[in-house]
């Protein structure tokens, strides 16, 4: 499966989960919402990242992954620790949220980093660039 169809599936699933989330999870703020979308954008580009670092001959570090990791596991990987990371935030009372999510995103946010790091500056298609 082309790596554009599987994020398309997995940006489609998550606005699925949004939908159902309004249904669910009634108390939610703005800022939740905001930091939600970060989460899930940080799942994203990582999943990008590490997918072009492997295509370079990279060695990926996330013991989840493993140091050579399909396609499928990345994005089954990140489905998983997105709708992981939802589910809790939807069940959480409000005001664990803002921690649930910054750590969530900060984790990802460390992954992104270290991505670049071994790859170099990386030009990644939803044009960003990232050069540490």
């Amino acid at each position: 499966m082309p790596l554009k169809i599987a994020i398309l599936i997995v940006w489609i699933t998550v606005a699925q989960a949004a939908k159902a989330r309004a249904e669910l999870c009634t108390n939610w703020s703005g800022t939740d919402t905001v930091m939600a979308a970060g989460f899930v954008s940080m799942a994203t580009i990582d999943v990008i990242l590490t997918d072009r670092l492997l295509r370079s001959e990279g060695q990926e570090i996330n013991p989840v992954y493993g140091e050579h990791p399909t396609r499928e596991r990345l994005v089954g990987t990140a489905l998983f620790s997105v709708g992981a990371g939802l589910a809790a935030s939807c069940i959480a009372e409000s005001q664990w949220r803002a921690w649930i999510f910054g750590v969530l995103t900060g984790i990802r946010l460390l992954a992104v980093h270290n991505n670049a790091k071994e790859a170099g500056a990386l030009t990644v298609a939803i044009g960003l660039h990232f050069g540490f």
